[in-house]
C-alpha cells in the first residue's frame, strides 16, 4: 500500500480536551482519495502566533498524559486508509504556568504536515481553555499518527469491552419517534443507518473503527449538499461518523447521539447538530 500523499487527505482539527494540568487537540487525516493509502509515524506540527508566524516546533513524543500510542509501545506502525477512512494524530502541551509565571503562549492555529509529505495545511486550535488555542506552558508534543479520530491507539479491551451482564455492548439509538420508520438504529455496529427522510439522513458502506467506549467512531459514504445548492445537487462523498452520549434509553443501552460530517469539506464534529437517536426527536 503507497504512502498517502497530500492531494489525498483532508487535515482538519477535531476533539480538544484538558486533563491533569494538560490540554490537546486531535489533528484528522482522511482519506478523500479514490484508493488505499498508508500513513506512516509523525506529522509535523508548528504552533503559530496570532500573526501566523511560526513560533514553536512540536517534539515528536511516542505517547503523552492525554494520547498517543498504548501499552508504553515506543515504535508507531503504519495505518492503512481505506477511501474514507480516518487517522489522527494528538497534539498536547502543559497548560499550567511554571516557575512562578502568570501567563503562557497560547496557539491560536497549528500548521500540520501530514507523514511523509512536504505539504502543509493550517488547522484553527479551538482548544478547551477560556482563551481558546492551545496553551503551551511546557511539554509541546505530537504523537504518532493512529487509526480513529482520537488521537489515542485502542486496545482490544478498551475500545470494544465484551458483553457481560453488568456492562452490555450499546446499540446505535433504536427506532423510535421520528426514526420509526428508519434502518439500522436499534443494532450493534449497523454497516448503515437512515432516519427515514431524504438521502442526507443516511449513511452505507460504514467502517466502525472504535465501539463499547463513550464514543463509537466510524467512516462511511453519505450525501453531502453544499451551502446553497438544492438537494438534488448532493454528491455521495465519504462521511465521518461520531455516536455519543452511552446510557439507557427506554430500557436499552445505546448511543443516544450520533453526528456525521464531511471533514473534506472542513466539517468536524460538532454535538449540537447530532440528531437525538434515543427520542427520535
Amino acid at each position: 500500500m503507497p504512502p498517502c500523499s497530500a492531494s489525498e487527505l483532508a487535515v482538519t482539527a477535531g476533539s480538544s480536551g484538558a486533563a491533569g494540568g494538560h490540554n490537546a487537540i486531535t489533528i484528522l487525516f482522511t482519506n478523500t482519495g479514490r484508493t488505499a493509502c498508508r500513513l506512516d509515524g509523525y506529522p509535523g506540527v508548528a504552533g503559530l502566533d496570532a500573526s501566523g508566524n511560526q513560533v514553536a516546533q512540536a517534539a515528536r513524543t511516542a505517547s503523552g498524559y492525554l494520547g498517543g500510542l498504548a501499552n508504553s509501545a515506543s515504535a508507531p506502525v503504519p495505518v492503512p486508509l481505506q477511501p474514507g477512512a480516518i487517522a489522527s494524530a494528538l497534539v498536547e502541551a502543559v497548560d499550567n504556568p511554571q516557575n512562578g509565571a502568570s501567563s503562557c503562549p497560547v496557539y491560536p492555529a497549528l500548521l500540520v504536515t501530514p507523514p511523509n509529505t512536504t505539504a502543509s495545511t493550517r488547522v484553527d486550535a479551538h482548544g478547551p481553555n477560556p482563551s481558546g488555542g492551545l496553551w503551551n506552558c511546557a511539554a509541546f508534543d505530537v504523537h504518532p499518527v493512529v487509526p480513529g479520530s482520537t488521537g489515542r491507539q485502542e486496545t482490544a479491551t478498551s475500545s470494544t469491552p465484551p458483553p457481560s451482564s453488568t456492562q452490555p455492548v450499546p446499540t446505535l439509538g433504536h427506532l423510535a419517534g421520528a426514526l420509526a420508520h428508519g434502518s439500522g438504529f436499534g443494532q450493534v455496529r449497523p454497516p448503515a443507518f437512515s432516519n427515514g427522510g431524504d438521502a442526507t439522513g443516511a449513511v452505507g458502506s460504514i467502517a466502525w473503527t472504535s465501539w463499547g467506549g463513550p464514543t463509537a467512531t466510524g467512516t462511511g459514504i453519505g450525501e453531502y449538499v453544499a451551502p446553497g445548492q438544492a438537494f438534488a445537487q448532493g454528491t455521495q462523498e465519504p462521511a465521518t461518523i461520531v455516536a455519543f452520549d452511552v446510557g439507557t434509553c427506554g430500557g436499552q443501552y445505546m448511543y443516544q447521539q450520533v453526528d456525521w460530517f464531511f471533514p473534506q469539506h472542513g466539517q468536524r464534529f460538532d454535538p449540537a447538530r447530532a440528531e437525538n437517536i434515543c427520542t427520535g426527536a
